[in-house]
Protein backbone atom coordinates (compact mmCIF):
# COMPACT_ATOMS: atom_id res chain seq x y z
CA UNK A 1 0.00 0.00 0.00
CA UNK A 2 1.76 3.03 -0.97
CA UNK A 3 1.83 5.04 2.31
CA UNK A 4 2.49 8.24 0.49
CA UNK A 5 -1.44 8.48 0.18
CA UNK A 6 -2.97 10.51 2.84
CA UNK A 7 -5.95 8.10 2.64
CA UNK A 8 -3.70 5.19 2.58
CA UNK A 9 -2.00 6.24 5.68
CA UNK A 10 -5.56 7.15 7.51
CA UNK A 11 -6.99 3.09 6.29
CA UNK A 12 -3.55 1.15 7.75
CA UNK A 13 -4.04 1.20 11.15
CA UNK A 14 -7.59 -0.42 10.61
CA UNK A 15 -6.27 -3.27 8.33
CA UNK A 16 -6.45 -6.60 10.08
CA UNK A 17 -3.79 -8.20 8.44
CA UNK A 18 0.26 -7.70 7.85
CA UNK A 19 0.66 -5.40 4.63
CA UNK A 20 3.83 -4.16 3.03
CA UNK A 21 3.77 -0.58 2.24
CA UNK A 22 6.11 1.44 -0.53
CA UNK A 23 6.25 5.05 -1.40
CA UNK A 24 8.89 7.98 -0.80
CA UNK A 25 8.04 8.20 2.88
CA UNK A 26 10.81 7.47 5.09
CA UNK A 27 8.57 4.97 6.79
CA UNK A 28 7.80 2.84 3.95
CA UNK A 29 8.77 -0.52 4.10
CA UNK A 30 10.15 -0.53 0.29
CA UNK A 31 11.16 2.91 0.26
CA UNK A 32 12.21 5.05 -2.86
CA UNK A 33 15.16 7.33 -2.49
CA UNK A 34 17.66 9.35 -4.91
CA UNK A 35 14.82 9.54 -7.96
CA UNK A 36 16.23 11.43 -10.99
CA UNK A 37 14.85 11.54 -14.40
CA UNK A 38 17.63 11.32 -16.88
CA UNK A 39 16.25 11.48 -20.53
CA UNK A 40 14.33 9.04 -20.99
CA UNK A 41 14.93 7.07 -17.65
CA UNK A 42 13.86 7.07 -14.01
CA UNK A 43 16.44 6.07 -11.75
CA UNK A 44 16.65 5.51 -8.18
CA UNK A 45 17.71 3.93 -5.19
CA UNK A 46 14.95 0.85 -3.39
CA UNK A 47 15.47 0.63 -0.16
CA UNK A 48 14.20 -2.62 1.42
CA UNK A 49 13.85 -3.60 4.85
CA UNK A 50 16.49 -6.37 5.58
CA UNK A 51 17.66 -6.55 2.55
CA UNK A 52 20.21 -4.90 0.17
CA UNK A 53 19.91 -1.46 -1.90
CA UNK A 54 18.91 -2.12 -5.19
CA UNK A 55 19.83 0.67 -7.86
CA UNK A 56 17.09 0.45 -10.62
CA UNK A 57 16.67 2.34 -14.22
CA UNK A 58 13.91 1.99 -15.46
CA UNK A 59 13.37 2.83 -19.66
CA UNK A 60 9.92 5.04 -18.31
CA UNK A 61 9.97 8.56 -16.91
CA UNK A 62 8.48 10.11 -13.93
CA UNK A 63 7.88 9.46 -10.20
CA UNK A 64 4.91 7.75 -10.94
CA UNK A 65 6.32 4.93 -12.57
CA UNK A 66 9.12 4.30 -9.65
CA UNK A 67 6.52 4.07 -7.09
CA UNK A 68 4.72 1.21 -9.89
CA UNK A 69 7.85 -0.55 -9.68
CA UNK A 70 8.80 -0.62 -6.21
CA UNK A 71 5.15 -2.01 -5.45
CA UNK A 72 5.99 -5.15 -7.05
CA UNK A 73 8.71 -5.32 -3.96
CA UNK A 74 8.37 -7.27 -0.93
Amino acid sequence: MCVDDPVIRELLPRVGRQTTTYGFSEDADVRVEDYQQIGPQGHFTLLRQGMPDLHVTLNAPGRHNALNAAAQWR
